[in-house]
């Protein structure tokens, strides 16, 4: 009995010494903020080309010039 907890102790304190090394990681997030600002950027632009093309429809005579 004596020997088992005597190697009890071993194992407890190597297991204590031991350290994890951990996987460091990171996210690139560069290409999902670009995509994010072009989606942005064309979707304003789509926006003012369906905006104009309205008002052409609604005042025809003061947008196009004639």
């Amino acid at each position: 009995m004596e020997t088992i907890r005597q190697e009890q102790a071993v194992h407890i304190e190597t297991a204590a010494q031991t350290t994890v090394k951990r996987e460091q990681f990171y996210y690139d997030n560069s290409i999902v903020r670009n995509f994010a600002f072009a989606t942005a950027f064309w979707g304003v632009v789509g926006m003012l080309a369906g905006l104009f093309v309205a008002l052409e429809l609604v005042f025809p005579k003061t947008l196009n010039l004639g």
